[in-house]
């Protein structure tokens, strides 16, 4: 979908004092708003697959005694950058929150580690290898990114010095909107949705109060008994596996 296109059909809706993609009233910040919201929920879609890693999770460089890590190209195994094939180019994006650090459950190290207490285990969702298909929850404190503030990761015990051990999952943000030429990241039919909420936004800015296109965007019923977010929702989860977050106990 083209960023400047929804621009076009924006500026002849928008109301006056309302710029394209600069100034404190930008159309494209709150195509970015709205983007932002619509994708939210789908977090599976959104998880950053390492290319060099098998179809995994890239690995989180420790060092001992560093408890701590932003969550930085740098800090990840093999790792030069960290990009997705948006609308046919490569873009950088910025890792959002971390969703999940873990380790084969076949290791010895992490029970050594992980005070007992604080063990859970999952089934990998990456994985249908019979040798790995349990895996060994960390217990991390994490951070989301924020505006100039990378995503961080936490452990509670010394992670000790590992390059290929720990897999770190985390969401990847949707590029920021800061030109026209930056690509959307949600499929063409939902434009309509981008559009109403931009719509809507600059309806409730000048005029005040609720407009109906912010309630549909969001929680109104529409002809198929469901909001632009819902519709989204099932759209991307068309035909996908549901991804398993059942805690197995551990087996003594």
């Amino acid at each position: 979908m083209s960023l400047q296109s929804l621009l076009d059909r924006l500026e002849a809706r928008g109301g006056t004092g309302w710029d394209r993609s600069t100034g404190s009233q930008s159309l494209a910040k709150i195509v970015e708003i709205g983007q932002d919201q619509l994708i939210d929920d789908v977090y599976d879609k959104r998880v950053w697959i390492d290319p060099g890693n098998n179809g995994y999770p890239p690995y989180l460089k420790t060092v001992a005694g560093t408890n701590t890590y932003d969550i930085i190209a740098a800090n990840l195994n093999g790792v030069t950058s960290i990009t997705k094939n948006i609308g046919g180019s490569e873009v950088e994006v910025v890792p959002e929150i971390v969703t999940k650090v873990f380790t084969d459950v076949s290791s010895s190290y992490a029970y050594s580690r992980a005070p007992i207490d604080l063990q859970a285990y999952d089934v990998n969702p990456f994985s249908s290898d019979s040798s790995r298909q349990r895996i060994l929850l960390i217990p991390v404190r994490v951070e989301g990114a924020l505006e100039n503030t990378p995503a961080r990761v936490t452990f509670p015990f010394d992670p000790s010095t590992h390059d290929d051990y720990y897999y770190c999952e985390f969401l990847w943000q949707a590029p920021r909107l800061i030109s026209e030429f930056i690509p959307l990241v949600v499929p063409l039919k939902f434009e309509l949705a981008l559009e109403e909420f931009v719509v809507g936004y600059c309806q409730e800015f000048e005029h005040g109060g609720l407009s109906d296109y912010i309630v549909t965007f969001f929680t109104r019923q529409m002809s198929n008994g469901q909001s632009w977010v819902d519709r989204y929702k099932t759209y991307m989860q068309r035909g996908a596996p549901h991804l398993s977050t059942k805690v197995v106990p551990r087996v003594c």
